[in-house]
Formats: structure tokens, sequence, C-alpha cells
């Protein structure tokens, strides 16, 4: 199985549809799934995540169940494997 990090960037462009890359993400998160990859990550860079996309769409935006389970979890207790 292939393990990918995942910065910030990549975190707020796959979910933020305003974001530029976003649809660069998205197709690239399909193919990531595809190939069977498991994503990799940081409790600051969850933190981060979190904390930019609050900013940039407020919490509203973290309706999504995953994003909201696996990243406010992460911000909340340390790092996480997503």
């Amino acid at each position: 199985m292939r393990e990918v990090f995942v910065d910030t960037s990549g975190w707020v462009a796959l979910k933020h549809k305003g974001d530029t890359f976003w649809q660069a993400a998205t197709t690239l998160h399909r193919a990531l799934l595809t190939a069977g990859a498991r994503y990799v990550t940081s409790n600051f860079v969850l933190d981060e995540s979190c904390t930019l996309l609050v900013h940039r769409a407020g919490q509203y935006h973290l309706k999504n169940p995953w994003l909201k389970a696996h990243a406010v979890a992460g911000c909340q207790q340390g790092g996480t494997r997503a």
C-alpha cells in the first residue's frame, strides 16, 4: 500500500470548492483512491487545515462527516493517520 503525505494545501484544495486547485486535487484524490493509496498527515497539518477551512468558509464547511470526524478530532487529540 502506498502512503501519501497530505499537507495543508492538499486538504484545503480537496475540501474547499473555492480553492484554485480544487479540481486538480479532486482528480488526484480519485486516482489515489483507485490506486489504493493511504493518506498520512500530522497533527500540525490537521490543526492548520481546520483553522484555514474555518477561516475561509466558516465552520459550516466542516459538514463533511469524514473531515469532521477525523480532522477536527485530530486537531483536538494530536496526530492521526487518515
